[in-house]
């Protein structure tokens, strides 16, 4: 039961990946878009990368929320789960400011797991 969680939490955690390419991407439409001088196109580029971010975000909290709880209660857990995680949370900081704090937490957590 243990490595099918460990394995659900890194499937879901991948979707933040996701959202950081999505976000890319748009930032990139948005910049192709100011070619074009129409702020509403510039705006709605930024609009639908962040609206797809966030919607990628959403199970990838799911899967960080998750890792949490594997940290604090199974005590052998894989150690490319532990790099893995060690990973993902240094992309967590990235998303201020909720991500911010989460990442912050999980990487206090793998300093007592490890």
């Amino acid at each position: 039961m243990q490595i099918i969680l460990v394995i659900l939490s890194t499937t879901l955690q991948l979707f933040y990946l996701l959202a950081l390419l999505h976000f890319g991407i748009g930032i990139f439409n948005a910049v192709e878009a100011i070619s074009t001088a129409d702020p509403k196109l510039v705006a709605g580029a930024l609009s639908a990368s962040i609206v797809k971010s966030l919607i990628a975000v959403v199970p990838s909290i799911l899967g960080l929320l998750l890792s949490l709880n594997l940290l604090r209660s199974i005590e052998a857990l894989p150690n490319w789960f532990k790099r893995y995680t060690r990973l993902m949370s240094y992309l967590w900081l990235l998303f201020i400011p909720i991500g911010t704090v989460i990442g912050v937490i999980q990487l206090k957590r793998l300093r007592h797991a490890t």
